[in-house]
């Protein structure tokens, strides 16, 4: 037997250690694309890339199911490893060097996007759906939501940050409400895993979700890219905005008397006896006072019995307020809120109610327009068994007046930013299709959005590498003042407009409508699940090539007669169905375009219009407008006719 000295025996030790620093510096210098993280989704059924950056020339090892697939970091340090088609799977794992992925599956991954009304969570639908939380089992539908990021450089590689959640009680809170209603209908129909990757920003026009290559017909949205591709250009105006509002919200605080005395007087009822009072929910139209933006104090006095102030977790609800609040209960803060679009709801803590009088006040910064309690909302106390209702009288005090805060747009909102950061770094991954809710924005420019949607859209496609993606998208809701004569004009109904010929003229596109669906007084309305469930329908037929009626009701022909015009239409299955005893929604109008509501009535599978008072049609129109709450045709699928507006001349 060979002798084994101590100096071998170092020797040995020494080369192990250096053998482990080695490796150790080697999984350090590999890193992932935020997206490859524990419970990610990747496509079923097609290639697959997995990549990443590492030190230039390091050796990059996939291992899946007991294959290993390699890559090399190129001159830029970059790499993609390339993965073969995989078939649905769960609780899968993947190894990226020494770096481990867990709960990994294939399935069904969709890419959301568009502005609020698909960022808007399910936490703020809880009051209309709430069993959505009170679910014993969910789905295998899980959520990765790419953070807000912007960047005017140029395309990115990568994505930085971001986390998946599985669906459950808790975490389904956060899902878009919008993907979570679309994916819940999708899981009903096929055993899969459903994947949302969630790249959505509330506000922002479609320019700021597009490529420079696909804006090169706009030199002037182009001109405002190149603009913030300057650092000291985007330091300035991102400053500018935040000291303008800063500035505006610090002069409206050194102005309020009640603010800088402190919450004591709050809780004191002296401070309100000398308030006049306003009938609330509804705009803060001041009888006393010229008062249009600038901060007011509002108070309402509520009573209770031992038994109701013992009520445990209590909460004030105070519906939408226009624009931000602070508010108090019997002198405690209790919440506040930076936007007139957010619900209040807010907790009280136990023991702060009382027997006898309780004092709500809310202070409210109204920057411009005016100030309100939205009227349609929820406005109550609410306890163990009952929402008391605070609506009607409120005491309210006018603190500081100041001029209206002009509209700066956010520096994200500007022409490729959201692009740059939050859609190009997707490029390598495949998606079975994109779900698209946006539009509100661009209502402006509505003349001008079958043209830049139909370009992104191109673009995506060419972007992710599938010429045939699906992408099923919302025409705009009714939202606003309700039309209670036909509307002369419409930025809504033109942009709804535009997003039907964007139906008509792209191929591998779907269309769900929300015409029946908006709220006059909310532009985020409640009802996502209706939304969510016509964009699975059409998911259905487009992307699992099931023989399902998805098309809504369209018109397809007009018979102008003499007095009266014949309506044909696509897409009835069965035939027309009106929810209601007649039917509403349509305007006619003679060569003067002077619109009145039309008489209809259905002719076998036709509609007939007319109006006795216009002799020759030369004008019908059908939910034209902003909130066109009349409409109620739909085909036999349940699904409504699309709105349009069409002339004798040009048919």
């Amino acid at each position: 037997m060979k002798k084994i000295t101590l100096r071998k025996i170092i020797a040995r030790q020494w080369i192990l250690l250096l053998f482990t620093l080695f490796s150790g510096s080697t999984s350090a210098a590999v890193t992932l694309d935020a997206y490859f993280s524990d419970g990610m989704v990747l496509q079923r059924d097609t290639a697959l890339n997995i990549y990443g950056a590492a030190d230039v020339g390091e050796k990059v090892t996939v291992r899946l199911n007991k294959q290993d697939y390699h890559a090399v970091a190129d001159s830029d340090g970059q790499w993609t490893v390339n993965l073969p088609p995989q078939s649905v799977a769960r609780n899968q794992q993947i190894r990226i060097n020494d770096i481990i992925i867990n709960n990994v599956a294939f399935g069904d991954v969709w890419l959301v996007s568009g502005q609020s009304n698909m960022a808007f969570p399910v936490a703020k639908v809880l009051s209309t759906f709430p069993e959505q939380t009170q679910r014993q089992h969910y789905p295998d539908i899980r959520q990765f939501k790419v953070p807000l990021s912007y960047d005017f450089s140029g395309p990115k590689q990568q994505l930085q940050a971001g986390q998946w959640r599985l669906a459950d009680q808790q975490t389904v809170k956060e899902f878009s409400a919008v993907a979570w209603f679309f994916a819940d209908a999708l899981a009903r129909n096929y055993d899969v895993p459903i994947a949302i990757v969630n790249s959505s920003v509330g506000g922002t026009p479609i320019e700021a979700w597009m490529s420079e290559q696909s804006l090169a017909a706009y030199p002037e949205q182009l001109a405002r890219a190149h603009k913030y591709q300057d650092s000291a250009q985007r330091q300035a105006y991102a400053s500018n905005t935040k000291n303008m509002v800063k500035q505006w919200q610090l002069s409206a605080k050194q102005n309020d008397m009640l603010l800088q005395a402190g919450a004591d007087l709050l809780n004191d009822a002296n401070t309100y006896a000398d308030w006049p009072t306003l009938a609330l929910p509804g705009q803060m139209k001041l009888a006393s006072s010229d008062f249009k933006q600038g901060s007011i104090w509002l108070h309402k006095r509520v009573t209770l019995s031992a038994q109701q102030a013992n009520s445990i977790q209590a909460r004030l609800l105070l519906g939408n307020i226009r624009d931000n609040d602070i508010t108090y209960v019997n002198g405690v803060k209790v919440g506040q809120t930076a936007s007139q679009y957010q619900p209040r709801r807010y907790a009280l803590p136990n023991n702060l109610l009382q027997a006898g009088d309780n004092f709500i006040t809310t202070r409210v910064e109204v920057m411009r327009g005016q100030g309100a309690l939205i009227q349609g909302k929820k406005y109550c106390l609410q306890l163990q068994n009952q929402c008391l209702d605070l609506s009607g009288e409120w005491q309210y005090q006018v603190a500081a007046k100041m001029p209206a805060l002009p509209r700066v747009r956010p520096l994200h909102w500007h022409p490729t930013g959201l692009y740059n950061a939050m859609i190009a770094p997707l490029a390598k991954l495949r998606f079975k299709g994109v779900i698209w809710y946006q539009g509100e924005g661009n209502t402006p420019n509505a003349d001008q959005y079958q043209d830049l949607m139909s370009s992104m859209i191109d673009d995506w496609r060419s972007l992710f590498a599938n010429k045939e993606l699906p992408f099923l998208y919302v025409q705009l809701a009714n939202f606003g003042k309700v039309d209670r004569q036909p509307a002369a004009n419409s930025s809504w109904a033109n942009l709804r407009q535009a997003q039907t010929d964007v139906l008509q003229s792209m191929p591998h596109t779907a269309m769900a409508l929300a015409i029946d669906v908006g709220e006059s007084n909310d532009i985020h309305p409640q009802d996502k699940k209706t939304v969510g469930e016509r964009l699975a329908l059409a998911a259905r037929y487009l992307a699992y090539h099931e023989d399902v009626q998805y098309r809504n009701m369209q018109l397809s022909q007009v018979d102008w007669q003499h007095n009266k015009a014949l309506l044909s239409f696509a897409n009835m299955v069965s035939g027309i169905e009106i929810k209601g005893e007649e039917i509403r929604g349509f305007a006619i109008a003679g060569s003067d375009g002077k619109f009145v509501w039309a008489k209809a009535k259905t002719h076998q599978d036709k509609i007939v219009v007319w109006h006795p008072n216009i002799a020759a049609p030369a004008f019908i129109r059908y939910g034209w407008g902003n909130n066109p709450v009349r409409v109620n045709v739909y085909n036999s699928e349940q699904l409504p006719l699309i709105p349009f507006s069409v002339s004798k001349d040009r048919k």
